[in-house]
């Protein structure tokens, strides 16, 4: 279409109803760059951490999570605010500010609808937007991966003999409690042989227990430590022998899509004797167990605010 060039000057619009083409300039004058002094993201869980360091000239700050979610704040004001300004047990220099987020877990895509999910870690971009109040601008954008974070509580261990185990009278039982392999405490148990009852009702103090599972891209499924409790009925000859494993994969606790869960684990035990005479072998007795556990996920966040930070006076 060949457009008359008397046409293009006109302030009115061509034939057909098409608008004339309107040119927009770039500003001739270069803005400014804000001044920030140190901006970086650091992760725990599902939680992350925008430090920012800012100068006398810094005015506004925003923080995009890159979920969505953004946070932001007027830094001319921020000196009026009563926001305790801590990060663990020192004190922000003044300047600093501390932007707190919590992402939601992300979870993989089965291909079989019978599957479970589980959680995965999944990448973001945080990008900082800074002004200052000469008008300068500046974008920082920092990657980070979030990889949550799950900790479970084992309460502490009942056990209980379901039979007979000595011959009659007391037994003498050592039970020995190991986190990989590292022995962390031992008991001195002295069961009735005469007197059984249908649930565990003798309490080792000081068994619970905490562990952490991590999610990562290396380890999907991850697994705890190994906690094992060994059992030692002593006899003059030849020791009676159990052990109880806690399962340690987060998929036994940890169903579907879930953040926190509850439950028990409960069972029996074998204890048998190790006499290697065929006239003595597979002389055993039961031991009944139960240990009541929770799961949470880790949500670092400062107690009551999601921004703490210290002004410049």
């Amino acid at each position: 279409m060949n457009i008359p060039k008397k046409d293009i000057k006109t302030e009115g619009r061509l034939s057909g109803n098409m608008p004339i083409l309107t040119v927009v300039k770039p500003n001739t004058k270069v803005r400014k760059i804000a001044k920030v002094e140190g901006f970086f993201v650091t992760t725990d869980s599902v939680v992350a951490k925008a430090t920012i360091v800012t100068d006398r000239k810094t005015s506004f700050l925003e923080v995009d999570w890159g979920d969505g979610e953004k946070s932001n704040i007027n830094t001319k004001y921020a000196k009026y605010f009563k926001i305790p300004a801590f990060d663990g047990s020192d004190s922000l220099q003044p300047g600093t500010y501390e932007f707190y987020h919590k992402y939601d877990v992300t979870y993989n895509q089965p291909s079989d609808n019978r599957e479970l999910r589980w959680p995965v870690t999944k990448e973001y971009t945080v990008t900082l937007v800074a002004i200052d109040s000469d008008g300068g601008f500046d974008i920082k954008p920092e990657s980070i991966t979030i990889a949550p974070k799950y900790r479970i509580n084992f309460y502490g261990l009942r056990v209980g003999l379901k039979n007979e185990c000595d011959g009659g009278g007391f037994n003498e039982f050592t039970v020995i409690q190991t986190i990989d392999g590292e022995i962390k405490k031992d008991w001195d148990w002295h069961p009735s042989d005469q007197f059984f009852y249908g649930a565990p009702h003798h309490l080792l103090e000081g068994s619970q227990t905490s562990q952490i599972f991590e999610v990562t891209d290396e380890n999907p499924r991850p697994n705890m430590g190994n906690v094992v409790f060994s059992f030692i009925e002593d006899d003059r000859k030849y020791n009676d022998t159990g052990s109880l494993h806690y399962p340690s994969q987060l998929q036994t606790y940890l169903r579907d899509i879930a953040e926190n869960a509850s439950g028990r684990l409960e069972g029996e035990i074998k204890i048998s004797d190790d006499n290697p005479y065929p006239l003595f072998q597979n002389i055993s007795c039961d031991m009944r167990y139960a240990v009541d556990w929770d799961l949470r996920l880790l949500v670092p966040l400062p107690t009551g605010n999601e921004l703490i930070f210290n002004a410049l006076p």
